[in-house]
């Protein structure tokens, strides 16, 4: 038995039905339900590109990427410009986005488009993962006053090797 307590269009009850399942379609909304029971009635199925194409064709995380996030607790996000992915630990009842850098990404770029994902959102942090050497700007393009940049272990290893030479 399937329940969905919000409806909607009803698009989880025609699916349910499809699969020949019992199931309990609920809205407030007199208009959402006359329209998921006449999506009912007609149960028409379109193809899923995702069938189609596989998972593996959504997915765009290198492994390299896939490491690092699980290294610091964070599930990825799929096709996202900005996110690579989240923090599994909230910060002040808030997610958390966390950016990777780019292999062709100066970190300004990175900046930039970890900030466009994240805006209008009410992020307390936003997380920067630097992957390549490179200086910060000394004039910041974006003033990021939540933004927290971490060197990858990879970088805090090299500098640490530099130090102890």
């Amino acid at each position: 038995m399937v329940v969905d307590p919000f409806c909607g269009s009803g698009t989880t009850c025609v699916s349910v039905k499809f699969l020949k399942r019992n199931y309990i379609g609920i809205d407030i909304s007199q208009d959402a339900v006359e329209l998921a029971n006449s999506r009912l009635k007609e149960m028409i199925i379109s193809e899923s590109n995702l069938l189609n194409k596989g998972v593996s064709e959504y997915q765009d995380k290198t492994e390299k990427e896939l490491a690092i996030l699980q290294n610091i607790d964070a599930f990825p996000v799929q096709r996202n410009r900005g996110i690579d992915g989240f923090l599994k630990e909230h910060f002040k009842g808030m997610p958390v986005p966390v950016k990777i850098q780019g292999q062709y990404e100066i970190i300004e770029d990175s900046i930039k488009e970890l900030e466009k994902a994240c805006y209008g959102k009410d992020y307390k942090i936003k997380i920067l993962i630097q992957t390549k050497e490179t200086e910060i700007s000394k004039f910041p393009l974006i003033d990021t006053p939540d933004l927290i940049i971490v060197k990858s272990l990879e970088l805090q290893i090299k500098d640490l090797l530099k130090e102890n030479n």
